[in-house]
């Protein structure tokens, strides 16, 4: 160790980050994510009230940016404000969703719905999803995780997610590892995986992995994954199964996608070897050809489905008639909600429409914006602004100006943060989610769809002002993207 008066530098072969905000990779350079120009999505946080005679109380109530001083700080005094008949507060806040590494490999929802086997895992959480918040991944759509317990007691699915050591790496560094909710798992995973007993697993088992990396000039990427699986079988971290698991599952084979294409037509789950990033190339033109030749609607339906959210508008024929109500969804019903968070069938529809970027989709969309006639709440509306968003067409943006003018749904950003309400409890969010959130997804669809007026601009540059540092920040994020 090296001290330089006030400030010391600590020399070591590998270092572990147990921060939970990713604060030393982000130190040194790795690339981070957190908020950006896409759809806000964010799990709420709380700050618990301690009352005397309780042993704790868990607490949602609003969003905060951990990586802030000036976030906490005013998040803690709205807090505060929020339970004056507590004791005490919590010193820290509890959330559920920080800045995040952007790792070697991120777990997303495929590898979940699959329940990919990998050979440098060292963690297997098991977590109901606890999303705090709706869900952004395309996969919501299509398919569920596999449910491994169904507890009885609490009526809740559980769900089984192998973490690799590999989502764990910061891309491009070497000789350190990050754990906790800092960690590099797609946000729409990260719900299964930070639990306590999970992520105190994940202590133990990167603790090892470095001890074993330190042998070794500190390369996590060089470690005998066998060795550490066998390690960790024997704590009791892993079960027995992953002694098997050599070799990474060929994901990507074409014989793979081809079943899955087949498979598809009855069975959404398989849609997990089609949407992957990797496979999509590939899967597209045999999607079309599928599509092409199917005679039975509901199976239509799925291939168009799967195109139009992979940006492809061979299906937006059958599309627009079922966003229309020319014809009935039909798409396979066996979806639990667990993954989508009770996601509708048609909402998937019209986003992939929208996505499609054909034409036909302008109608239709329309008139879907033009039948909302009262305020909704941000998960009512939402489904409207995406699938505008993702279509982007000027046509739209009357519509979405008229959405702003609605009782109550504008105007909801503010100049300084004694106007603020006193938070506390257990709200989801409170008035950030109905109205602050609300008003920025609308805004976000208008400036995509043009913003002729310069509303959504003035809006957005509104909450850049605003002393709520994730919602400014949001809104920043956009504008820097339209600019």
């Amino acid at each position: 160790m090296l001290c330089y008066r006030d400030r010391k530098r600590v020399r070591a072969k590998c270092f572990v980050d147990a921060t939970g905000n990713s604060d030393v990779a982000a130190a040194a350079g790795a690339e981070t994510a957190f908020l950006s120009a896409r759809e806000f999505a964010l799990q709420s946080a709380g700050q618990a009230p301690h009352r005397i005679g309780r042993g704790g109380i868990n607490s949602d109530f609003g969003f905060v940016n951990d990586s802030s001083a000036y976030d906490l700080w005013l998040f803690g005094l709205r807090a505060r404000a929020g339970a004056p008949d507590a004791w005490d507060i919590a010193k820290m806040p509890d959330s559920r969703e920080r800045r995040r590494i952007v790792p070697d490999y991120a777990v997303n929802a495929q590898d979940v719905t699959a329940r990919r086997p990998f050979p440098d895992v060292v963690v297997q959480a098991r977590s109901r999803q606890d999303s705090h918040g709706y869900l952004t991944d395309d996969f919501r759509f299509l398919s569920t995780p596999s449910a491994k317990l169904y507890q009885e007691g609490e009526r809740r699915w559980k769900y089984d997610v192998n973490v690799p050591l590999r989502s764990l790496l910061p891309k491009g560094l070497k000789g350190l590892a990050v754990i906790g909710i800092g960690s590099g798992c797609a946000r729409d995973v990260l719900p299964m995986v930070r639990m306590q007993a999970d992520l105190m697993n994940m202590g133990y088992a990167v603790g090892l992995a470095a001890a074993q990396a330190a042998r070794q000039n500190g390369d996590f990427r060089k470690l005998d994954w066998t060795r550490l699986r066998a390690a960790l079988v024997k704590e009791g971290i892993l079960r027995e199964e992953v002694l098997d698991w050599n070799e990474d599952v060929d994901i990507t084979s074409e014989s793979l996608i081809r079943a899955a294409v087949l498979a598809v037509r009855k069975d959404f789950a398989q849609s997990h070897v089609l949407y992957r990033p990797e496979n999509r190339a590939r899967a597209l033109p045999l999607l079309r050809r599928a599509y092409g030749a199917e005679t039975e609607e509901s199976a239509r339906q799925v291939y168009a489905l799967l195109l139009g959210l992979m940006g492809d508008a061979t299906g937006a024929a059958t599309l627009a008639a079922v966003v229309t109500g020319k014809l009935p969804i039909s798409v396979p019903q066996s979806r639990p909600a667990a993954f989508g968070g009770g996601t509708s069938d048609l909402t998937a529809f019209m986003i992939a429409l929208g996505r499609s970027k054909d034409e036909s989709a302008r109608d239709p969309l329309l008139a879907k914006l033009r039948s909302v006639k009262r305020p909704l709440s941000m998960v009512g509306f939402r489904p409207y602004c995406i699938a505008a968003a993702e279509l982007g067409d000027p046509a739209l943006a009357p519509e979405l100006e008229r959405f702003l003018d609605l009782p109550g749904v504008s105007g909801h950003a503010v100049r300084d943060w004694k106007t603020l309400s006193p938070t506390g409890g257990y709200g989801h969010g409170s008035v950030e989610y109905d109205d602050a959130v609300r008003e920025l997804g609308i805004v976000r669809a208008l400036v995509a769809c043009g913003d002729p007026t310069g509303r959504g601009r003035k809006t957005l540059e509104d909450y850049v002002r605003d002393p709520r540092g994730v919602l400014s920040a949001h809104a920043r994020a956009i504008l820097l993207e339209i600019r």
